[in-house]
């Protein structure tokens, strides 16, 4: 099974660009995409940051960053599923996009600056660079009247024409392996009847015995 995952990966990079292409031409599936991130990005960070924060206000500060971006993932979901079915109000879903997309990252950046700063939590230099990337981003989205779901959707295709591009190498070197690994077998089949042939020839032949009776 391990030598044939390359086939998996070509399949998902399908589906990968696939779905790149689709969000660059539906917001609405942009705006599933988003919540749906947004739920698993809130979700997953709720244990591990209650276990390692040691300040309780910290883990409270924490925790509601948490609940609110879980909550404006699920409203993102809802808003995906009112636009795909009659198309809702979409200038009133574009401002819940584009104020609660940039409250998500505003917030982590401003969040992140208090937990190093007033709570000494610990951090690291690239961890420093995207928090203020965080902020600069939050405050571009909030002020840019411009923006919405189709600079994401556009943003969606790179990343999935990248990750597939990337699952694709992979594949192909994985699928190399593995045509290597079968003409490997193959010689060693042809390579055994002459190992055998050898022997058998190597091998003495012994005299055949002289069953005749003797004479008395």
């Amino acid at each position: 099974m391990k030598d044939r995952i390359w086939i998996i990966k070509f399949i998902l990079a399908g589906i990968l660009l696939g779905v790149g292409l689709f969000m660059a031409f539906s917001e609405d599936v942009v705006y599933l995409m988003t919540g749906v991130i947004l739920v698993i990005f809130a979700l997953f960070r709720v244990f591990p940051l209650l276990k390692t924060l040691k300040h309780e206000v910290s883990r409270t500060i924490h925790l509601l960053e948490v609940l609110i971006t879980a909550i404006l993932g699920g409203v993102l979901i809802f808003a995906s599923l009112q636009m795909g079915s009659d198309g809702g109000n979409t200038s009133l879903w574009e401002l819940v996009y584009r104020f609660g997309l940039g409250f998500v990252f505003y917030a982590r950046g401003v969040i992140y600056f208090m937990s190093t700063v007033f709570f000494n939590e610990k951090t690291k230099v690239l961890e420093f660079i995207i928090h203020l990337a965080s902020l600069s981003i939050g405050t571009a989205i909030v002020f840019s009247p411009q923006f919405d779901a189709s600079l994401i959707g556009i943003f969606f295709l790179i990343i999935s024409v990248i990750g597939a591009g990337i699952l694709s190498v992979d594949g192909y070197g994985g699928y190399k392996k593995y045509r290597q690994m079968i003409t490997q077998d193959e010689k060693q089949k042809d390579k055994k009847p002459e190992k055998i042939k050898e022997k058998q020839q190597e091998v003495p032949l012994e005299d055949p015995k002289d069953e005749r009776p003797y004479v008395n």
